[in-house]
């Protein structure tokens, strides 16, 4: 009876007992509280009255009590699977957002690598193609050096047969 009176500490006790949320359980004695003054409208009793004749045992008024207690009761229960209701709403949102979420990351990353390889491939064609530039160029100049000393060398010996045929000639005048 004084966790109906609204005694705080009776209603943390019988919390405690109950193994129930105290919030929970003085919103459910406002609400017996609230009950018991409607009740009192109803016949025309003060709260006081109205609990001091259910102690008394006034059949009236229990029958009415006990009508306003089960459709408290039931909505309590009510606003329970409520509330169960709401947070599976809630939670399954929060699923599908996450879903959502991961799937965009996994998307992004897997561009992200797509990327990173398409970008080494490019850096390996490119340093293959510089690669293949330097060694045609070196080519070039080792072909151009090799054509020029082969250039040098047949005019040495073209010299050298000039001068031989010259020497030759000129001893063979020189003699007669």
């Amino acid at each position: 009876m004084d966790a109906i009176k609204g005694n705080n500490t009776a209603i943390g006790q019988l919390a405690s007992n109950l193994n129930c949320d105290f919030n929970q359980l003085q919103s459910g004695v406002c609400a017996i509280q609230a009950a018991i003054q409607e009740v009192g409208g109803k016949v025309g009793y003060s709260a006081e009255r109205v609990i001091n004749a259910v102690n008394l045992g006034d059949m009236n008024i229990v029958q009415q009590m006990k009508d306003c207690c089960c459709q408290t009761q039931q909505n309590i229960i009510k606003m329970g699977y409520e509330n169960q209701l709401g947070q599976k709403d809630i939670v399954n949102g929060m699923q599908q957002g996450f879903s959502y979420t991961n799937t965009g990351l996994e998307r992004g990353f897997s561009n992200v690598g797509f990327q990173m390889s398409q970008l080494a491939c490019d850096l390996k064609t490119n340093a293959n193609d510089n690669t293949q530039r330097i060694i045609d160029t070196m080519n070039a100049h080792w072909q151009s050096d090799l054509q020029q000393r082969y250039n040098d060398a047949r005019l040495e010996l073209s010299q050298q047969r000039q001068n031989a045929t010259l020497i030759a000639a000129l001893k063979t005048t020189a003699t007669t």
